[in-house]
């Protein structure tokens, strides 16, 4: 019977050594398959966390919360850079943003000294006539005391 094996397979055998290579390879494939699969989900649960974690700051630091904290991520990761740079960029508004409030603080100061400067000058240029008689100077107050003063 084993001659009429050989006469009935034209490959010799090769057919069954073929079929089971090729259900070899295929669980080898399947299991690759799989392992790539779970890499390609902790690498991106990883990204997703790193984004979410930015994402996060930023809403705190459009409130005017400028207190970071950022995940440490690693260098050379693109998100990493992008941390980094966020991280630098918070800064500079955070200096901006100081000096601003300082700037506008000394304005307001001057334009106070200003004001009560102007409203001295303007007093003093108010005409002789408008003014109450023995009040030092001070301007009538309604109609009846600038009748009198005339």
């Amino acid at each position: 019977m084993g001659g009429i094996d050989k006469i009935d397979d034209p490959n010799g055998g090769l057919g069954s050594v073929l079929g089971i290579l090729q259900r070899d390879s295929l669980l080898v494939m399947s299991g690759l398959l799989l392992i790539a699969s779970a890499l390609v989900m902790l690498i991106s649960r990883r990204m997703t966390r790193s984004l979410s974690a930015l994402a996060s700051v930023t809403e705190k630091i459009a409130a005017g919360d400028y207190r970071l904290s950022l995940p440490v991520i690693r260098r050379g990761h693109e998100v990493g850079q992008l941390a980094d740079s966020f991280r630098r960029m918070v800064d500079e508004v955070q200096e901006r943003e100081q000096a601003l409030t300082a700037l506008t603080q000394d304005l307001e100061r001057r334009a106070r000294r200003g004001a009560a400067r102007g409203l001295v000058s303007a007093l003093w240029s108010v005409p002789q006539s408008w003014r109450r008689p023995g009040s030092g100077g001070r301007v009538a107050a309604g109609k009846s005391d600038a009748r009198d003063a005339v």
